[in-house]
């Protein structure tokens, strides 16, 4: 316990903030700068270092911690902003365990599990059956007299593209054209997987809402 509190002192006298660094040939640090700057008001909305400090006390303590970057709209507006925050409970998480990288960005497939108030989930999804896992009167952790377990589920689908090179030296993906290029006009081409993040609220029977991200 006294090797914990060291760890997690020493987290909050030595805060963690993201950096942007100018790398690559287009790169600058005027664009580091500007993008630097935008991350910097994200964080200091979301009280970030804060979020780090639970995540990484949670990691200290149990071996795993999450914090995680999510979109919201801004009241009375279509704007959306972006809004770190720490997944309190780290059993709410699964991650695809055939994921290698240490910090599982190769993984497929992921999971955050809430338990949502009844009352809530009924007012949010009325046309959505309150279920456990089994069935409606299961009992089991999806389904509970109080709470309905709404989990989000995140999908990596790799999907099949032609990347193409035309003769005048512009770069674009079949998928992006509206119809076949003229083959007088290709200089090269290649198949190319894209990858698609797939974004579903789900019960244990339902899915509520589903949304898709280029990636």
């Amino acid at each position: 316990q006294q090797m914990v509190k060291q760890v997690v002192n020493d987290m909050r006298q030595n805060r963690a903030g993201i950096r942007v660094n100018a790398a690559g040939d287009e790169a600058t640090e005027e664009v580091a700068k500007i993008l630097s700057g935008i991350i910097r008001g994200i964080e200091s909305e979301s009280s970030a270092p804060d979020q780090y400090i639970v995540a990484g006390e949670s990691c200290v303590t149990h071996g795993q911690g999450y914090f995680r970057i999510r979109p919201e709209y801004e009241k009375g507006s279509f704007n959306q902003c972006l809004k770190i925050e720490a997944i309190r409970n780290f059993l709410s998480v699964r991650i695809d365990p055939s994921a290698k990288a240490p910090d599982k960005s190769d993984a497929k497939w992921g999971f955050i599990s809430d338990d949502m108030p009844r009352t809530e989930f009924e007012s949010k999804y009325p046309k959505a059956k309150a279920c456990g896992w089994k069935d409606e009167d299961a009992g089991d952790d999806w389904l509970t007299e109080d709470t309905v377990r709404v989990a989000e589920y995140f999908e990596i689908d790799d999907v099949k593209d032609t990347l193409y090179q035309f003769d005048d030296g512009t770069i674009a993906y079949r998928s992006d054209l509206p119809g076949d290029p003229p083959k007088n006009k290709i200089a090269r081409e290649r198949v190319e997987y894209r990858s698609k993040l797939i974004v579903r609220k789900i019960t244990s029977k339902d899915i509520l809402e589903e949304t898709s991200y280029d990636v």
